[in-house]
């Protein structure tokens, strides 16, 4: 199968498209053809850490991807509640690539009104509530540099959640008084560092709480630009370049 690697060079990572041997399913898992997988900022990290230094084992080599919407193929042991053909999408490891093996428990179906494309940005979704004297919740992604402005946005009781660093700041000032006068409640989020449990209890409450909406149209991913898997290096610049709304995503 065709897949993008991230493979180690002297200057960080960079991205070789070729072909692979397809993953074997294991027990727990699903196969999928895969339609359409997503950038995220998380995976340009990993890549540019990918750099060779003398003297040292280099890093491993590893297909890019960390979601994907697609059709199962085929099922592992003890999977129940799905079957090949279902259309579906999901977090994944390896993603971009023609072929993609999933945890069955992170395993959503796909609603038929979502095109691939947009499937495979709803593992990035989020919701956010306005109250009247300031938002609810503010779902954060740049970094600390707008933890400030991002408080001051909350309202009595509001939730504040970070879930990136785009901007590669993590370190901020604090309003304590702030933070006590609103009753405020802070909260990190790192999917990669939960446990494949936890991992999937994320997905099941995703599904309960935002499938109904996403299939009925009261939620819509929002793409920006579509890549084919061969172009996946420019596909990475343009997103570094800052200058997209919505999702980069890769079509396979």
């Amino acid at each position: 199968m065709k897949a993008a690697i991230m493979v180690p060079s002297a200057d960080g990572g960079c991205w070789d498209v070729r072909d692979v041997q397809r993953s074997v399913v294991t027990p727990g898992h699903v196969l999928i053809r895969v339609r359409s997988s997503s950038l995220n900022r998380a995976e340009f990290r990993r890549l540019h850490n990918l750099r060779m230094r003398p003297g040292q084992t280099p890093p491993e080599a590893r297909t890019g991807g960390g979601d994907a919407a697609g059709e199962v193929v085929e099922i592992g042991a003890g999977v129940t509640g799905i079957k090949p053909g279902d259309r579906v999408m999901g977090r994944c490891a390896g993603g971009f690539a023609e072929f993609a093996l999933l945890d069955a428990r992170e395993v959503m179906p796909a609603p038929e009104r979502l095109s691939w494309q947009e499937a495979a940005c709803v593992g990035e979704a989020i919701s956010r509530e306005i109250g009247d004297d300031g938002v609810d919740m503010v779902v954060d992604n740049i970094g600390a540099d707008v933890l400030a402005p991002c408080l001051d946005a909350l309202a009595v009781g509001g939730r504040f959640v970070t879930i990136g660093r785009m901007s590669g700041v993590t370190k901020g000032e604090l309003d304590v008084d702030r933070l006590a006068e609103r009753r405020l409640h802070l909260y990190g989020v790192s999917n990669r560092l939960r446990t494949p449990a936890q991992r999937a209890e994320s997905a099941k409450r995703f599904a309960a709480d935002l499938l109904p909406a996403l299939g009925d149209g009261r939620l819509q991913p929002v793409i920006d630009r579509c890549f084919p898997l061969d172009q996946i290096a420019a596909a990475g610049a343009y997103l570094e370049t800052d200058k997209h709304v919505g999702k980069v995503v890769i079509e396979i």
